[in-house]
C-alpha cells in the first residue's frame, strides 16, 4: 500500500467515510509552504496534507493540525500541530529520513521530546484518543 492509500485508509477509519477531494490541499500549496520554509517534507506529512489537509473534523476537533501556510520552524523542527490551548506543539525534524519520528515540545519549557512514533502511527493514535473521550467523529458532517 502506498503512503497516500495508507493516509486515506487511516482517515476512513477515523471518519467512518471516505475523504472528499475538497478535503485535500493542492500539491502547489504544499510545495509553496515547504519552499517558503526552505525545507523538504517527509513523505507521510506531504501525503496527509494532500489527502486531508482541509478535513476540519480531523484537523481541528481538539488539537489543531495547522494549514500549510501556518507551518513554522522551531529549533530544527517543522511544526505541524498545536495543542488546543497552545501549551504543546508537535513537529518533525527538518533533516529527518523517511518515516520520520514525531516530536513534541512543551511550550513552557521549550524542550523537544520524541513521541517515538512515525507520523501515521501518531495520527492513528490521536484519532483513536479522540474517539475514546468524545463524540468523534461528530454526527454532523463538515
Amino acid at each position: 500500500m502506498g503512503v497516500e492509500e495508507s493516509v486515506r485508509d487511516l482517515c476512513r477509519k477515523a471518519l467512518g467515510r471516505d475523504l472528499r477531494e475538497s478535503e485535500g490541499v493542492s500539491k502547489e500549496e504544499v510545495d509553496q509552504a515547504a519552499a517558503g520554509l526552505g525545507c523538504a517534507l517527509e513523505s507521510s506529512l506531504r501525503a496527509y496534507y494532500r489527502c486531508a489537509g482541509r478535513a476540519d473534523t480531523l484537523n481541528s476537533f481538539h488539537n489543531e493540525i495547522l494549514v500549510p501556510q501556518d507551518w513554522y520552524l522551531s529549533e530544527g523542527h517543522l511544526v505541524f500541530m498545536e495543542e488546543n490551548q497552545g501549551v504543546v506543539s508537535w513537529g518533525l525534524k527538518v533533516d529527518a529520513d523517511e518515516e520520520a519520528t514525531v516530536w513534541q515540545r512543551n511550550n513552557t519549557s521549550g524542550a523537544w521530546h520524541s513521541e517515538e512514533k512515525p507520523l501515521l502511527v501518531f495520527l492513528e493514535d490521536l484519532f483513536a484518543w479522540y474517539a475514546e473521550g468524545a463524540d468523534f467523529p461528530p454526527s454532523v458532517e463538515d
